[in-house]
Parts: C-alpha cells; sequence; structure tokens
C-alpha cells in the first residue's frame, strides 16, 4: 500500500513539474495564483507525458518506467533551458509584467458579515463533499462503460502489457488521439501493475485541477463568493460529475477547451498578451485527446480572432503575430498525430467527418434542432442551468452584452452549436441520439455557470463596473 501511494505520488510530482515548466516557457513572468498555476499544470503536464509515450512507441524504444523517466528527463531540461532563454529575452509584453492585482471584490472572510461566512462554509463544504464523491466512485468501480473499455482502457492495457504501441493497429478505432490512454498508462507503469480502479485516478484529479482553476479565473472580476458560486454551479451537474469519474475522453477535453477560453478572457482583462500562447497550448492538448478537439482547434482560432479585434491598443503586425503563436501549438499537435496515423496505415479519423455535400441532408436539421433542444432543457443532466441563462438573457441581455465577456460567451455557445450543426448535416458524422450530444455539450458546458454568474453578479444582483 506504501508503495502505490508512492507511485501515484510521483506520478503527480513528474506531471505538476512537467506542466510548470512547460507554462515557464510560455510565460516566463507570469502573475498567477498557486491555485490557478497547480490546476493547470497537472493537465498540461500529462500531456506532455503522454506525447512523449507517442513519440517513444512510434520509434520503438520499450515503454517501461525507466526509459520514460530518462526521456522525460530531457524534455524537462529542454523546457527549463528554453524557460530561461524567455526569461532572458523578456520578451513579454510591458502589460504583462506590471500587471497590478485589483483589490478584491466583496473583501475578504475577516470583512465578511454573518451571512456570507455562512455561505462561504456551505458552498466551500458542497465542493468538498463533490470532490470526495467523485473520488469515491473512482476508487469503487471499475472501468465499464462501452467507449472507456474500447477506445481508451484497453489500448492503454495492451500499452502496458506489450510495453510497445505495436499492437495498436489490431485494436478498436486505432487513428484516434492517445492522450487519455497514456495518462491511464503512466498510472499503471508508475504503480508497477494494472488495476481497474487506480489507473482512473487521472480524472477526479482533472476535475479538482478545473475546479481551482476555475476558481481562480471568477475570483479575479468577481471575488470569492461569486467564485464558489460558479464552482458550485459546474459541479451541481450530475452528469458533469459522473463523467469526472469514468474513463471517457470528454472530461478531459472540456478541461483544455474552456481552458484555452478563460485564458483568452483574462488575456483581455490584463491586457497580457503571454496568456494567448498558453491558450493556443491549451487547444493544441485538445486536438491530442479527442477528434473533436480540432473542431474546438477551429472554434477557439475563431474566438482568438474576435479577441484580437477588439485590442486596438495593438498594432496589426502585433495582432497577426499574436494570431499565428496561438495557431502554432495546435497545428504543431494535429500535424504530428496526423504523420503518426499515415505512418502506421491508419485510415484519418476512421473515416467520421467524410464531407457528403448532399442538400438532402439538410433534412437532418429539424431532427437535430429537436435533439439539441431536449439536451439542453428536457434533461436533468445540466440542472435547470440552460433555463435560468436563457431567463437571465431575457431579463438582462441588453445590459449584459455591452459587456466584452458576455458577448465572448455568447459568440462560444452559438459557434459550437453551430458548428456541431455543420458537422451533422455535412458529413457522414450524424449525431442523432441524446447521449452522443450530451457529451459535445460537456465539451463548453462550464461556459454556462460562468456567464449566468456574470450576468447576475453585474447586471441583476450586483451593479454593472
Amino acid at each position: 500500500m506504501v508503495a502505490e501511494h508512492w507511485a501515484l505520488l510521483r506520478m503527480l510530482i513528474v506531471a505538476i513539474v512537467l506542466g510548470l515548466a512547460l507554462i515557464k516557457v510560455f510565460r516566463p513572468k507570469g502573475h498567477s495564483t498557486l491555485a490557478a498555476t497547480i490546476g493547470l499544470s497537472f493537465p498540461l503536464g500529462m500531456g506532455v507525458i503522454g506525447l512523449t509515450c507517442q513519440v517513444l512507441g512510434w520509434v520503438d524504444v520499450a515503454l517501461n518506467l525507466k526509459n520514460i523517466m530518462i526521456a522525460l528527463s530531457a524534455v524537462l531540461a529542454f523546457l527549463l533551458a528554453a524557460g530561461i532563454f524567455r526569461q532572458k529575452l523578456e520578451c513579454q509584453s510591458p502589460s504583462s509584467c506590471d500587471f497590478q492585482k485589483r483589490p478584491l471584490r466583496g473583501g475578504d472572510f475577516s470583512s465578511w458579515q454573518g451571512w456570507q461566512k455562512v455561505l462561504f462554509i456551505a458552498m466551500g463544504s458542497y465542493l468538498v463533499y463533490q470532490f470526495y464523491f467523485i473520488v469515491g466512485i473512482t476508487f469503487v468501480l471499475p472501468i465499464g462503460v462501452y467507449d472507456a473499455l474500447v477506445i481508451t482502457a484497453l489500448k492503454s492495457k495492451v500499452f502496458f502489457y506489450d510495453a510497445a504501441i505495436d499492437a495498436l493497429k489490431f485494436l478498436p478505432l486505432p487513428s484516434y488521439p492517445l492522450m487519455v490512454p497514456f495518462e491511464m498508462f503512466w498510472v499503471a507503469v508508475n504503480a508497477g501493475h494494472w488495476d481497474d480502479t487506480l489507473v482512473n485516478v487521472v480524472f477526479p484529479l482533472t476535475y479538482l485541477s478545473f475546479t481551482l482553476f476555475q476558481y481562480w479565473f471568477m475570483r479575479e472580476r468577481f471575488g470569492i463568493l461569486w467564485a464558489l458560486a460558479c464552482c458550485a454551479l459546474t459541479v451541481s451537474s450530475a452528469f458533469y460529475s459522473y463523467h469526472a469519474a469514468i474513463t471517457y475522453q470528454d472530461f478531459t477535453l472540456m478541461f483544455f477547451n474552456v481552458a484555452a477560453q478563460m485564458l483568452m478572457v483574462m488575456c483581455y482583462r490584463r491586457r497580457d498578451m503571454g496568456l494567448l500562447p498558453l491558450a493556443g497550448l491549451c487547444v493544441g492538448m485538445g486536438v491530442f485527446v479527442k477528434l473533436e478537439g480540432t473542431i474546438y482547434f477551429i472554434i477557439n482560432a475563431i474566438m482568438c480572432l474576435y479577441l484580437l479585434s477588439f485590442m486596438p491598443w495593438l498594432s496589426w503586425a502585433k495582432r497577426v503575430r499574436a494570431f499565428f503563436v496561438f495557431l502554432i501549438p495546435g497545428a504543431s499537435i494535429y500535424t504530428f498525430h496526423a504523420l503518426f496515423v499515415a505512418s502506421q496505415g491508419f485510415e484519418q479519423a476512421e473515416g467520421r467527418y467524410t464531407f457528403k455535400g448532399d442538400l438532402h441532408l439538410m433534412e437532418r436539421m429539424g431532427t437535430l434542432i429537436t435533439n439539441y433542444a431536449h439536451s439542453f432543457f428536457l434533461c436533468n443532466n445540466w440542472t435547470m442551468l440552460w433555463t435560468i441563462l436563457i431567463v437571465g438573457l431575457f431579463a438582462f441581455g441588453g445590459k449584459a452584452f455591452k459587456d466584452f465577456e458576455a458577448r465572448f460567451y455568447g459568440l462560444i455557445i452559438t459557434l459550437t452549436i453551430a458548428m456541431f450543426l455543420a458537422v451533422d448535416i455535412l458529413t457522414n458524422n450524424y449525431i442523432s441520439n441524446h447521449t452522443v450530444l450530451t457529451r459535445v455539450t460537456l465539451h463548453f458546458y462550464p461556459i454556462l455557470p460562468i456567464f449566468i454568474v456574470l450576468i447576475h453578479a453585474d447586471f441583476s444582483v450586483g451593479k454593472r463596473k
């Protein structure tokens, strides 16, 4: 048992250290809280580990702990050297180096009234309970859902016992991105054995990472209580919590997609252009998680263009440069995986996104809109959040949409739904059932509570700044 605990600790430390080094490369003079840095570093570090393992497997190096640790040590040394070099260049914009923290909205615990302290304790206790519940599910229930078995766990288990990826061509859906299978593989390699419950530990850790990161993001603008309220609304979804405890790729993709969008908003808030390449890195990691990551790469590229169009303090040359810097990580990871798939002779994306170009497919539109409406409003997966958002927009949307962040969140939701409708109508990837639609919704779901809190904190209960 002690050895197993040490293995988990080593797995966690290596991922966090690699993530911290990677963040330092992209943002050498950043100003963030410990919660935000740790929250972002663990998933990024796991991405680095996954990419490293795929490279080793591709060049036929045995995937054992010794070889992986040697390779990761070399990667860490490179990242540290690159981070030091970046810091010496001082290539961050002046605004990021001179960032001044604003006074905390609503004050801190010592200045609160009694009801505020009660709210703080109640919401904090609820978040702790939810995390405890998810950890309990993770370590009690073994892997038992179809996609988890076929797409992730089976590959991970074969990689572990073979110490190679040669058998990938015999496994289902071999062209799918491999980050999540390599996350589970990394846990098993550190533990020294395969355990159907232990390998799931990465999912509650990703859940905790996102909660910390979301709290930091909301706290900076709205204060402690509204930040806790946002986190509590987010975890109130049973579907969200369920996916944080099972071996699906959707929760990990959600982390990188929404984290990238939050970083873009922070870039606007702070006028800190150092956050934009970090957002691009998160988008790139999303490409390594799931096929839909490529769709979010396109969506977030459009969102980046929208963001840059509202930055008049930057010259057009700097905006163009910032946009291409944002694109580089995602394009690089997509190219890497595409080359790997081609070298193995696999069919790209398993032929799922073949363009049909048949106008008769527009007949799908009615079914799709009905299914989306059912998924948003008539199932219990999202509690009442979609309804609360719509009511809030009807009541306060006129004032809210004068705020850049409100427009940004509204465009994310609209663009994501429109993009998937287009994919469903124009390709053979027809999503006609509520289960898959709900998983797609999960990828951007945390934007809902963020949007709701913005409307009610600044335009309903609170005063607009």
